[in-house]
């Protein structure tokens, strides 16, 4: 249970730059927000998720790439997820 509580508080923006060899020219620079590892549930509620979304935004990706474990246990708390 500690565990499941310090995850969900530590969420985090790390800037990576990751060099792609013979990237064409047009995404040099592209920024590109991953999200994953959310875990909404019983941990981190729907208006904590609202704020990472939010600090997201105020990153100004050019592109949004979602990874897996949305929800914490089963489909109870995927719809906010969703929305």
């Amino acid at each position: 249970t500690c565990y499941g509580f310090a995850e969900a508080a530590d969420v985090q923006v790390v800037r990576t730059a990751v060099p792609v060899p013979r990237l064409p020219k047009p995404f040099d620079g592209t920024r590109v927000a991953f999200l994953t590892d959310i875990h909404v549930g019983p941990y981190l509620s729907a208006d904590e998720l609202a704020s990472v979304v939010r600090t997201t935004q105020l990153l100004n990706p050019d592109l949004d790439l979602l990874g897996g474990d949305y929800t914490l246990r089963g489909g109870q708390h995927a719809g906010p997820c969703f929305e």
